[in-house]
């Protein structure tokens, strides 16, 4: 088989960026004898820009997108994107192209399969920025329609995907994802005072600083612990905001509740160094309105620490029995479960067993075994019939 993937959507930070990351890697892990190409942006494929996440023969770094530092010309390079990725895809002789982030549609491309992460802009479009709700909209109908396959994140997505389109069940796959092996319990907590000045213990937060993870309620609750409580743990928030309108909404509010001296914005971090601040945590707190799945939920827990997260969307398969699920609408049921866990060691300790067994199930290897088992099936299906 000659197999496709975006590998322009393994760049940056995020879920779906570290689904594309650690399929690569793990399928590279798998599979010596099929070729794949890694279609990339023109200016990445020179020395000094290379970055590779395998160098076995068997996968092929390509040409497939051009980047323009700027939004001028942007329509036309999208435009010259559409016919050089088609343009290689068939010069290569790919049997099946993997978009792995649907919004990289080329509708050039045939033979494809689909990877959704998430169906936010149906479920919750009040978080979505314009231009992906217009994308959606425009063409996620077509996407799934033309696709060979299409594989979801979680059961949670996979129902979202058939209640909201006429599709066969049978044609959408659900494949979880997985945690790297980065994430471990016992890890080095003196490197968190030298590397963030963090010298007490704190409640923490991790992923994109917007609406949809309910910072805003996370916070309300923490206010409303007894002045104890919020002595002894500070509140640790990790990434970066959407824009600044959001990070100043957030310093507004951390000081109207007047705990503006116990929430520390750390701001984007190293994955590298996410595990000490995992590690070191005496809860995850992840309130969010809506997950496809929810990755930063399965890192802590794989990290020995207890969760508390949304009886919502994805959360509950991801979290299992690992944590405590709120309502994340209730400001009180989030107190409530901070309060549960900051004060029973009984239940903390439980926790932290019921976590890391549950984090076991869920690894990259085992995506990376049944995606290419798909791949396997639908080349099957296409050209040897």
């Amino acid at each position: 088989m000659k197999i496709g993937l975006d590998y322009i959507s393994s760049f940056g930070a995020g879920g779906n960026a570290t689904y594309t990351r650690e399929l690569i890697k793990y399928l590279a892990k798998i599979d010596q004898r099929n070729d794949y190409y890694l279609y990339t942006y023109i200016h990445k494929l020179l020395p000094f820009y290379k970055e590779e996440i395998t160098c076995q023969k068997n996968f092929h770094y390509q040409a497939g997108y051009i980047c323009w530092p700027s939004n001028f010309l942007k329509k036309n390079i999208k435009s010259f994107d559409q016919q050089l990725l088609s343009k290689n895809i068939k010069r290569d002789k790919i049997d099946i192209f993997h978009l792995t982030n649907p919004l990289q549609f080329n509708r050039k491309i045939k033979n494809f399969i689909v990877t959704i992460h998430d169906l936010c802009y149906l479920m919750e479009p009040d978080f979505v920025k314009q231009s992906s709700i217009y994308f959606y909209q425009k063409n996620l109908e077509d996407i799934l329609e033309r696709s060979d396959a299409i594989i979801a994140v979680s059961q949670s997505t996979k129902a979202n995907l058939l209640d909201n389109f006429k599709l066969s069940t049978d044609k959408v796959f659900v494949i979880y994802e997985g945690v790297s092996k980065i994430f471990k319990p016992n890890i080095n907590k003196n490197y968190l005072s030298e590397k963030f000045g963090l010298t007490k213990k704190y409640i923490l937060f991790v992923g994109q600083l917007q609406p949809r993870k309910n910072l805003i309620r996370l916070f309300k609750a923490y206010a409303r612990l007894g002045h104890e409580l919020r002595n002894k743990y500070q509140m640790v928030v990790v990434g970066q905001p959407r824009n600044e309108a959001i990070l100043k909404k957030l310093n507004k509010l951390v000081d109207k509740l007047k705990i503006k001296d116990k929430v520390t914005f750390l701001g984007y971090v190293k994955t590298k160094e996410l595990p000490y601040l995992y590690g070191s945590a005496a809860v995850f707190a992840y309130p969010s309105l809506y997950e496809g799945f929810g990755l930063p939920v399965l890192e802590s827990l794989a990290c020995g620490v207890p969760v508390i997260t949304s009886n919502i969307s994805s959360l509950p398969e991801v979290l299992g029995q690992g944590g405590l699920l709120v309502n994340p609408y209730s400001v009180e049921e989030i107190k409530s479960a901070l309060e549960k866990i900051l004060t029973d060691n009984n239940l903390r300790n439980d926790l932290i067993k019921q976590g890391i067994k549950q984090s076991q199930d869920f690894n990259w290897l085992n995506t990376a075994q049944q995606t290419f088992s798909l791949y396997e099936k639908i080349y099957q299906k296409k050209y040897q019939r």
